[in-house]
């Protein structure tokens, strides 16, 4: 973990995606969920009334990596 960042890790992956690409991303999060690989997927993890912005630069910042679909 890094010492400027204590959460850093919090998730394995975000992952970002064009609706167009919703379902073959919802494919891609649960295969990497099925393999233990800790998964940010909005349509799993966004609660409704967060702020979207503000939650993914959190995440993005906790996250070891980004995927883009």
């Amino acid at each position: 973990m890094s010492m400027d960042n204590p959460n850093k890790g919090m998730y394995d992956v975000f992952l970002s995606y064009s609706d167009d690409s919703l379902d073959l991303t919802e494919n891609v999060a649960t295969y990497l969920d099925d393999n233990g690989v800790s998964v940010w997927f909005d349509k799993w993890d966004l609660i409704p009334g967060d702020g979207w912005r503000s939650v993914a630069k959190e995440v993005l910042y906790n996250s070891y990596s980004v995927a883009v679909v």
